[in-house]
């Protein structure tokens, strides 16, 4: 093991103890891995502008393939709520609350999960709200940067206050948008967006975002999968992560789960759903990320044995279902200014589940030992050679 010491990654002054950093990663296991929830229901609801066959003929292709999707293979009953151009903006606010109160009165007392998608334009405006925009006529307002004139809106931040964040039915909202309010959410919600990178916005006419959506879900043929692997999937379907967004929203540790209402999923028990999951997500190449935390060792008294009772805590993190190969400590080595810094392979789900604290710094994506596309200019990092 090389004794030089190494800087620290940008954001990583804060320490953590070893047993903090063991729990750390339990919890994100458990967020990143179906936990054995199924839902006796399932509720798409899609919200579209009435002129988007029209205006974005990709996009609706792409809308009308997850709608089948979730339909016929996946089981899910499906609404939807069309936004008219021509009404005014108060009566399409509250056509869409009411709609939307109406289909969670279905479910409210049911294990059920609903599904809020949206394909199309939006802009943020004043307070952090998204609205839900359709484009052409006179211009009533204009998004930043984005070079097209807004027809109609409809503030789609105050419509989610006034019905879906109130209820206590788990929630995923899925949007296809150019932007997004990043606002907290309330418990079992989950929020899974296009990138909001002004630069990138305009593409979401296309529809990329909800095709390899429906790719992804297709490759799961019904199996359970966790919101926070979708998100690592389609992450790594684009090297330069332009067009999803690279944060996943939620409130509590664990990621909501897709699944097939078909009755061989409800009828398996947890740690079976976990295997056959796994297995599947397993059997091809997925990514796995790199994440580097300080740990402050000034709890262990023998210093000869601090590596070794680092990596024996760390070990016991790892779930059976998970091969070595997912989940190893790369590195630890002498930090300065004092400290250890730890480097760890570990699925890219979770990464996800831990994506947001200080204390951890994504390093990249790696494939076996070839490092695929980094999240930050790590060259202050290196990862020394074992002998």
């Amino acid at each position: 093991m090389a004794s030089t010491l190494h800087p620290l990654p940008p954001q990583l002054s804060a320490a953590v103890a070893p047993d903090e950093l063991q729990k750390d990663l339990e919890n994100a296991f458990s967020g990143a891995f179906p936990s054995g929830r199924t839902y006796e229901k399932v509720i798409a609801i899609f919200i579209s502008w009435d002129s988007l066959e029209e205006q974005y003929p990709a996009l609706a292709q792409a809308v009308h393939d997850l709608q089948v999707l979730l339909v016929e293979h996946y089981h899910y009953n499906f609404e939807r709520v069309v936004l008219k151009t021509n009404d005014g903006m108060e009566r399409r606010l509250d056509t869409l609350i009411t709609s939307l109160n109406r289909y969670i009165e279905r479910v409210e007392h049911d294990n059920a999960l609903i599904i809020l998608y949206y394909g199309g334009h939006g802009m943020i405006v004043r307070d952090n709200e998204t609205h839900l925009t359709t484009t052409g006529g006179p211009m009533i307002g204009r998004s930043f940067g984005l070079k097209f004139t807004v027809k109609a809106s409809l503030n789609f931040t105050k419509a989610m206050q006034a019905s879906l964040e109130l209820t206590k039915t788990d929630v995923i909202y899925l949007l296809d948008t150019c932007y997004h309010q990043t606002g907290v959410l309330s418990a079992g919600k989950e929020l899974l967006a296009a990138c909001s990178d002004p630069e990138h916005g305009n593409v979401v006419v296309e529809g990329n975002f909800t095709k390899h959506l429906v790719q992804v879900l297709q490759e799961q043929r019904g199996m359970p999968i966790t919101l926070s692997n979708v998100h690592a999937k389609l992450r790594n379907r684009w090297a330069d992560s332009t067009l999803v967004h690279t944060e996943l929203h939620r409130d509590q540790e664990a990621s909501l789960t897709i699944a097939s209402l078909s009755p061989q999923s409800l009828d398996l028990l947890p740690s079976q759903l976990q295997q056959l999951y796994c297995t599947q997500l397993l059997a091809v190449d997925e990514p796995k990320a790199l994440i580097s935390a300080r740990l402050d060792v000034s709890c262990i008294r023998e210093s000869d044995e601090v590596e070794r009772q680092i990596r024996r805590s760390l070990s016991t993190v790892k779930p059976p279902y998970i091969r070595d190969s997912e989940f190893s400590v790369s590195s630890i080595m002498p930090a300065f200014p004092s400290g250890l810094l730890v480097i760890i392979m570990v699925p890219a789900a979770v990464h996800n589940s831990m994506h947001g604290r200080s204390t951890y710094r994504h390093l990249g994506y790696v494939d076996g030992p070839v490092m695929l596309a980094s999240a930050t200019n790590s060259t202050d990092v290196q990862v020394p050679e074992r002998d």
